[in-house]
């Protein structure tokens, strides 16, 4: 994510990140789905705590790692619900929903932006297929992340 937060013109500091699911693969691979999206009561309490880290941390910018997340985290607000309906990025872009501004959680009265990203794990393999506006590829979503900034107020 390093190279990518340069390209925007962002400090680490700046934003929150999240692939949504926490803990440790036991399995031999680290990519793919993680085991346990499949319980409903651990995609629950990950909810959970993504909105809390929200809630103390209030980032004005969220950006989502990965095809999975928008749809995990879409009930989680009104403003997100759109991205219930989607299951790969070719859809989100399809509809140019890669991000959202003015976005609150249910129960929390922290506003910010949110984009979803390629996780960083295939970035070099799926970033290529990205769409926003007139630009593909990776500047798909570097510009996509540099107009949150912008509409945001932030330095470039």
């Amino acid at each position: 994510m390093l190279p990518f937060f340069e390209r925007v013109g962002i400090r680490t500091s700046d934003c929150f990140f999240t692939n949504f699911f926490v803990g440790l693969r036991t399995d031999k691979s680290s990519v793919g789905v993680f085991p346990g999206a499949k319980d409903p009561v651990y995609v629950t309490t990950c909810q959970r705590l993504l909105t809390k880290q929200i809630d103390r941390q209030r980032p004005r910018l969220v950006l989502v790692l990965g095809a999975y997340v928008p749809k995990l985290i879409a009930s989680m607000s009104d403003d997100l619900k759109p991205w219930e309906r989607f299951d790969s990025f070719k859809a989100i872009d399809r509809q140019s929903m890669g991000s959202f501004r003015n976005v609150n959680l249910r129960g929390s009265d922290h506003e910010f932006s949110v984009a979803s990203l390629v996780h960083p794990c295939y970035r070099q393999r799926n970033a290529r297929n990205r769409r926003w506006k007139n630009f593909e590829g990776d500047a798909a979503e570097v510009n996509l992340v540099k107009e949150l900034l912008a509409y945001m107020g932030s330095p470039q």
